[in-house]
């Protein structure tokens, strides 16, 4: 099953947040149909969940599929920076399918506004804050 890293960003409280996107020599993400945001959070001690990672991937899965999160874990896996985030066992992610008609490939920038916009809808919630 395909689905590649795009992009990710730590949010680290009161620092500025930190990313990095991923190369794709081989233009292999233009091909895949579906783009995800996934936020990783975590629970505070007022149970507020805080984001602690954004990640989006493109893939073939659909959002229902089983193997999603699996694939999302092998890439956090694969990551020194994602790994202890992803392992740590309070750690919930929250999924979404980011609309891209027509779109085959996007800049950084443009990949950068999405987890920031998402980011922003998210921590609104009653049950986030931000980092």
């Amino acid at each position: 099953m395909l689905t590649l890293p795009i992009l990710y960003c730590i949010f680290n409280g009161n620092v500025p947040m930190t990313h990095f996107m991923y190369e794709d020599k081989e233009n292999r993400a233009s091909t895949l149909p579906n783009l995800y945001i996934v936020f990783m959070c975590k629970r505070n001690n007022e149970g507020m969940k805080i984001i602690k990672i954004g990640l989006i991937v493109k893939t073939i899965l659909s959002l229902h599929d089983e193997n999603l999160i699996l694939e999302i874990n092998k890439i956090c896996l694969t990551n020194q920076a994602l790994t202890s985030i992803v392992n740590d066992k309070n750690i919930t992610f929250s999924l979404k399918k980011i609309a891209i008609e027509g779109i085959t490939n996007l800049t950084e920038y443009e990949y950068l506004q999405i987890i920031a916009q998402q980011y922003l809808y998210i921590t609104s919630q009653q049950y986030f804050k931000h980092s």
